[in-house]
């Protein structure tokens, strides 16, 4: 009788914690931050631009401290910085993430994979066929 009580409460505990992992895993999942939030939450500036894996120079030095910001409508702004290549002012264009977080298609940059550094400071936009091409931005 002692080992049938025994067995049936390491069974309890056992389908309790089963559940109570699942519960926590998907309260940590339904709080994290979509993509879009993500961007939005911040202003953006380029950083890094990579060819097949290796650091390029494609920005201008006067491109390097211009200004993203990504707003809800699906538009993103780009504003010169202090160092201005010539004055054309901001422009608009527009970006969309796909459901799958995961993915993004913006104006001047096509299509592509977008992930975000542990902390959400830096962001990399991946486009990848004959050649892997990769932008690299940081928060401001």
């Amino acid at each position: 009788m002692k080992s049938s009580k025994n067995l049936f409460l390491a069974s309890l505990l056992l389908v309790v914690s089963t559940f109570a992992c699942s519960k926590d895993d998907d309260a940590s999942a339904s709080n994290a931050k979509s993509s879009k939030e993500i961007l939005m939450a911040s202003e953006w500036k380029k950083s890094e631009y990579k060819e097949n894996g290796v650091i390029t120079p494609f920005y201008g030095s006067c491109e390097m401290d211009d200004i993203l910001t990504f707003a809800a409508n699906g538009n993103y702004t780009i504003n010169d910085g202090a160092n201005v290549c010539e004055n054309k002012g901001a422009s608009t264009d527009f970006y969309v993430i796909d459901p799958d977080n995961k993915t993004m298609r913006w104006g001047l940059y096509g299509a592509g994979e977008i992930s975000f550094n542990s902390t959400n400071t830096s962001f990399t936009f991946k486009r990848t066929g004959a050649y892997t091409f990769e932008y690299i931005f940081v928060k401001k």
